[in-house]
C-alpha cells in the first residue's frame, strides 16, 4: 500500500503509529504462545500507581487487575483478519495467522500500548496493578471492558460498549454507538465522574452511600433511579422563553434533571440522546 493514496486521517494515523513503534522501548519482554502474543512490561517504579494508555482503531480492550508489578498485555488476532476468506489460490493448505503487531513502551510508571494500522485489528487483554488509571480508546470493533481497576479511568468507544466491573475512582465514559454499564465501589470525592452515550443505555449501579449532586439528562428515553437512594430533585424540566430580534418567539424545554443523592457531594453528570438511563444502588 502507498502511504500517498491513503486519505489524509488515515495517513496521519499510520505515520503517528511508525514513530511510535521506533520510539518504543526495549525494556518489555515477549513471549509468543498459541493463538496470543505476551508481553511483560516492568515499572519504573513498581511501588507506585502506573498510568497506563492504549489507543487502537480496531479490536477489543480488557483490562483486570491483580496484585503485580508489571503491565501485562497479552494480543490476540482480530476479527478482520480471520473473517477473510480462503483464496481460491489457498485450496489445500492451512493458514498461518499472525497475530497484530504491538507495540509498548514505559517510561516513569507511564505505559503506552499501541496496535499496528495494517493487521486488520486485533484484540488486547492487559493485567495491571489495582492502584492504576487508565486510559483506554477503540473506534471499531470492539467492546471495552475493565474490572477490579481503582484509579482515573478515561474510557472511550466509538462504536462499541462499555462495561466497568467493581472499579473505583473518578470515572469518565463515552460510547458514541454502545452502552455504559458500570459496577462503582467507590468515586473520589475530589474529582467529578461523567458518562455518556448517543446511542444506548447506560446503566450506573452506585455504593449505597454515595454523597453526590447528580445531572441526568436524555432526549429519548427515561431516567429510572433506585427507590432506596435518598434523592433530592432540585431542577427538572425548566422552560424558558424569548422573543428574538427578528419577532420569532422562542420555547425551549431543558430535560436536565438535577439533584442531590443522599444530600450531595461529587458530581457525576450522565447524558444520554437515544436511550435511556438507570441509577442503581449496590448492595
Amino acid at each position: 500500500m502507498n502511504p500517498r493514496t491513503l486519505p489524509f486521517w488515515l495517513a496521519a494515523i499510520t505515520a503517528a503509529a511508525l514513530a511510535l513503534g521506533a520510539a518504543a522501548a526495549p525494556a518489555a519482554a515477549q513471549t509468543q504462545a498459541q493463538g496470543s502474543d505476551r508481553v511483560v512490561v516492568p515499572l519504573s517504579h513498581p511501588s507506585q500507581p502506573a498510568r497506563v494508555n492504549v489507543s487502537m482503531v480496531f479490536g477489543s480492550i480488557t483490562v483486570r487487575a491483580y496484585n503485580g508489578q508489571s503491565v501485562v498485555i497479552t494480543t490476540h488476532g482480530g476479527r478482520a483478519r480471520h473473517a477473510r476468506p480462503l483464496p481460491p489460490e489457498a485450496q489445500g493448505m492451512r493458514r498461518l495467522t499472525l497475530n497484530p503487531a504491538i507495540t509498548a513502551d514505559e517510561n516513569d510508571n507511564v505505559v503506552n500500548v499501541h496496535m499496528s494500522l495494517f493487521d486488520g485489528g486485533g484484540d488486547v487483554s492487559l493485567q495491571v496493578p489495582v492502584n492504576s488509571s487508565l486510559k483506554l480508546h477503540t473506534v471499531n470493533g470492539g467492546e471495552i471492558a475493565v474490572t477490579g481497576v481503582h484509579g482515573d479511568l478515561n474510557v472511550s468507544d466509538l462504536n462499541g460498549a462499555i462495561y466497568l466491573n467493581h472499579v473505583s475512582g473518578s470515572i469518565l465514559a463515552n460510547a458514541l454507538n454502545g452502552r455504559i454499564t458500570a459496577t462503582v465501589d467507590a468515586l473520589d470525592p475530589d474529582k467529578p465522574s461523567s458518562f455518556s452515550s448517543m446511542n444506548g443505555t447506560i446503566d450506573v449501579t452506585l455504593p449505597p452511600a454515595t454523597r453526590a449532586n447528580l445531572r441526568m439528562r436524555t432526549d429519548h428515553g427515561n431516567i429510572y433511579i433506585d427507590n432506596g437512594f435518598q434523592f433530592q430533585v432540585r431542577h427538572t424540566q425548566a422552560s424558558s422563553s424569548e422573543r428574538g430580534r427578528n419577532g420569532m418567539y422562542r420555547v425551549r424545554i431543558n430535560r436536565t434533571i438535577e439533584g442531590e443523592l443522599n444530600g450531595g457531594g461529587t458530581e457525576i453528570r450522565i447524558t444520554d440522546f437515544n436511550g435511556s438511563i438507570y441509577v442503581r444502588r449496590g448492595k
